[in-house]
């Protein structure tokens, strides 16, 4: 016999702001709370203080859940927010991965030492034109790298998700029923929710 969670239509707006609190309940991450508004609104998911890798893995769990639970009704609106927020974490992993020890060289480290010589008009403009050179192959590298990031962080989230569907089902049917969740709330669903999953992973084995 079923259990009640699978015969719930779920909404989008449960099933996205589900996608996030369980991409952050998986990174260990708090969910202080959760809630879903009106049909053809969105929602939101507050967490604890984050890094950038946590931030970029939350931000495309609620995109990831609409791919896997309800892929022919992705509210773009509300994912398009979230992939704004996923790269900005991507560009901080990027901008990261380049810090390096190295002294400074080129033009910038000519203009700090105390030594260098007073430079001309043209002088300028040549370290100004360097400089924006080197800015715009920054940015096309790290924009580059961002979208490396972003792909890969998607790919981790259909991968997690898609092993807790049961998980999934059993927040969003609480989220939707409730339309608000508290951190207590949410921690005992996905209890809740994990002991099915195993259950379900269980019989699949035995079957």
């Amino acid at each position: 016999m079923s259990s009640p969670v699978f015969s719930v239509a779920l909404s989008w707006q449960a099933w996205h702001e589900t996608g996030h609190v369980f991409a952050a309940e998986a990174l260990g991450v708090a969910v202080r709370s959760v809630r879903i508004g009106r049909p053809h609104e969105g929602g939101a998911t507050d967490v604890g203080s984050v890094g950038p890798r946590q931030r970029l893995l939350i931000a495309l769990g609620g995109l990831g859940a609409e791919k896997i639970l309800s892929p022919r009704t992705l509210f773009v609106a509300c994912s398009r927010s979230d992939l704004r927020a996923a790269y900005a974490a991507a560009f901080d992993l990027a901008a990261g991965e380049e810090q390096t020890t190295r002294p400074a060289s080129g033009p910038r480290a000519a203009l700090a030492r105390s030594d260098a010589p007073v430079m001309t008009a043209p002088g300028w403009q040549r370290v100004k034109a360097a400089a924006e050179a080197r800015a715009e192959a920054v940015l096309t590298r790290r924009t580059a790298r961002a979208h490396e990031i972003v792909d890969a962080g998607e790919a981790e989230v259909l991968e997690l998700l898609g092993r807790n569907r049961i998980v999934l089902r059993t927040v969003a049917a609480g989220l939707q029923e409730r339309g608000h969740l508290d951190a207590e709330q949410v921690a005992v669903l996905v209890r809740a929710g994990r002991l099915r999953q195993i259950e379900e992973d269980e019989r699949r084995r035995s079957a």
